[in-house]
């Protein structure tokens, strides 16, 4: 199976995609700036779903963000 990286998971596109590509059978890492903040919704349907959608943070437009969360897959 695939590993996916989906970035904008609090919401819309990025949330709907997470979720069905997790249901797909991948293993699905949702990420985000601010996972306090935001993760709520992904983190309900993932429960309800028997899905594991781990949430982790980081930010694509910083270097040292995406580092130090790519050591977590």
């Amino acid at each position: 199976m695939a590993i996916a990286l989906v970035a904008g998971t609090g919401t819309g596109i990025g949330l709907a995609a997470a979720v069905t590509v997790a249901r797909g059978g991948h293993t699905v890492y949702a990420i985000m700036r601010h996972p306090a903040g935001g993760a709520g919704d992904i983190r309900t349907i993932a429960e309800a779903g028997k899905l594991s959608i781990p949430v982790l943070p980081m930010d694509v437009d910083d270097d040292a963000s995406v580092r130090s969360a790519s050591t977590c897959w």
